[in-house]
C-alpha cells in the first residue's frame, strides 16, 4: 500500500499530518496561555483588520494556485523517493526530519523554521544551537525546502555553517 493511500484522506502526501499540526497547536496554546494570548492566536489566524506589519502575500490567479499545488505534490514525492517510506512517515507525523552531519551532529530540518542542531542522536533533549538559513524570495514548496537543506548537509556542511545565522 502507498505512503500516500496511508497518510491521506484526499492529498497524495502527508495531509493528514499537516491537518493536526494546527488542532494541536491550539490545543498547546489553550492549555498554556492566558485569554490575552488566546485573543492574539484569532488575530493571527483568522482572517481581518489585524494588522501584523507584514505585507500580505499576493493574490493568486487560479492558474497559479494550480501551479503550486502541483509543485508541491511533486516536491513530496521528490523527498519521498529521497528519505525512503519509513523516514517519510515519521516526518509526516512528526513535522520534522532529522539528519546526521558528518561531524555527526544532527541537524533537524522543520519546514518554514530554523534548523536546530543537537550533539548526537543520543542527546536529542537540548540544541547546541540554532541555525537560520534563507530560503529563496519566491515561492519555494516546503519539501523542496526540507530537501536542499538535507542534500546541503550531507554534501556541504562547513559550506551551510559558513552561510547560516546562528544563534
Amino acid at each position: 500500500m502507498a505512503v500516500a493511500e496511508e497518510e491521506s484522506t484526499g492529498d497524495m502526501f502527508c495531509s493528514a499530518a499537516s491537518a493536526d499540526t494546527s488542532s494541536a497547536t491550539w490545543d498547546f496554546w489553550v492549555a498554556t496561555a492566558n485569554i490575552e494570548s488566546q485573543i492574539t492566536w484569532f488575530q493571527w489566524n483568522e482572517p481581518g483588520d489585524f494588522d501584523t506589519g507584514i505585507e500580505s502575500e499576493p493574490q493568486l490567479s487560479e492558474e497559479e494556485k494550480k501551479e503550486q499545488k502541483e509543485a508541491e505534490r511533486r516536491a513530496k514525492k521528490l523527498l519521498l523517493e529521497l528519505i525512503g517510506r519509513t523516514d517519510y512517515k515519521k516526518f509526516c507525523r512528526s513535522g520534522y526530519l532529522d539528519v546526521e552531519g558528518r561531524n555527526r551532529r544532527i541537524y533537524r530540518i522543520i519546514p518554514r523554521a530554523q534548523m536546530k542542531v543537537f550533539e548526537g542522536k543520543d542527546k536529542l533533549d537540548v540544541p547546541l544551537e540554532t541555525l537560520c538559513i534563507i530560503t529563496p524570495n519566491h515561492y519555494l514548496p516546503e519539501a523542496d525546502e526540507v530537501v536542499w537543506k538535507k542534500l546541503m548537509i550531507e554534501a556541504d556542511e562547513e559550506e551551510l555553517l559558513k552561510i547560516a545565522n546562528h544563534f
